[in-house]
């Protein structure tokens, strides 16, 4: 479990440096909303990473 948390926080250190803190905010809000099972956070965070992604690649 402690290698998944530190895999995840360094693939939100490479993708901050490569989106933008929106990515970083939506990743960290899909890990909590997997953590505590709540579809709404998962959801919540998944359009933040794809707003991030559109952002950097419609610009």
């Amino acid at each position: 479990m402690l290698w998944i948390q530190v895999g995840l926080a360094l693939l939100s250190q490479l993708l901050e440096q490569a989106y933008g803190p929106l990515m970083a905010v939506g990743l960290f809000v899909v890990t909590v909303g997997w953590k505590v099972q709540s579809p709404k956070a998962f959801c919540v965070g998944g359009l933040l990473v794809l707003i991030a992604i559109r952002s950097v690649w419609w610009t």
